[in-house]
């Protein structure tokens, strides 16, 4: 991950990482959630993007930008006009090459108000999803109502604006039989790239879906056999929502 030989092959010596918290507030209640206070509207404060700006090093960045990943909560939730207030202090190095942005996002709150400002701030796009309806389950709402329907029009109004995104899917105990056909999901959809990332039982976490190790090692040999086949022709707004 570093750019730098780690010193005693554990500890890297230059940051290439830095996760922020815009808010803590999500508008989901996903059900393996580790984060508590998601309820909580806590807005970062603009002194402290303010003071994270001026402590960062340009040292740091030999090879390649300093990511600055928003996370949450919900980091849309705050509000594209607060958004934009926490990216201003990054401006200078953003424009000197040093940082890239990155926001990790359910995309159920993008508008045409927010595809604008992060194409105008150049921010990479992870979008937060499981696969199909019935792999994508443990990702509602706080009256328990899925999600996908609203992610999967955050992600179609990304295609209608051109606004390319990665996918990051949670995978559990029960979805690791079907990981072809998560796959073959994200084809569709077309994605920079995808990540995977198994369920853990951490922080405030209590849902019992993580794989098991025999589980986990069938998920990684049958990901490393196949690449999933592009879909024939490009994938258009019209063609995406027949998805669903």
């Amino acid at each position: 991950m570093d750019r730098q030989e780690p010193k005693d092959g554990w500890v890297a010596t230059r940051p290439s990482m830095i996760i922020l918290q815009p808010t803590s507030l999500c508008n989901l209640n996903c059900a393996y959630c580790y984060l508590p206070g998601r309820k909580s509207k806590n807005e970062m404060p603009l002194p402290v993007a303010r003071a994270i700006a001026e402590g960062i090093n340009p040292e740091w960045m030999e090879s390649a930008p300093l990511e600055l990943v928003w996370h949450g909560g919900e980091p849309l939730a705050v509000g594209p006009t607060q958004f934009e207030e926490r990216l201003k202090p990054f401006v200078a190095l953003q424009n000197s090459g040093l940082v890239q942005h990155v926001i990790q996002t359910n995309t159920t709150l993008i508008t045409d108000e927010w595809c604008e400002l992060l194409l105008k701030h150049g921010v990479a796009i992870g979008v937060s999803i499981d696969g199909p309806p019935t792999l994508n389950q443990n990702r509602v709402d706080w009256q328990g109502k899925p999600a996908f329907t609203r992610i999967m029009n955050g992600i179609a109004k990304l295609i209608e604006r051109d606004v390319d995104f990665n996918v990051i899917a949670v995978v559990d105990q029960a979805a690791t039989d079907s990981i072809h056909q998560i796959l073959d999901f994200f084809a569709v959809l077309r994605p920079r790239s995808i990540a995977l990332n198994l369920e853990e039982r951490e922080g405030v976490n209590l849902h019992d879906g993580s794989p098991s190790p025999r589980k986990a090692r069938t998920l990684w040999r049958d990901v490393s056999s196949m690449a999933p086949s592009p879909p024939p022709r490009p994938i258009t707004v019209a063609s995406l929502y027949k998805l669903w």
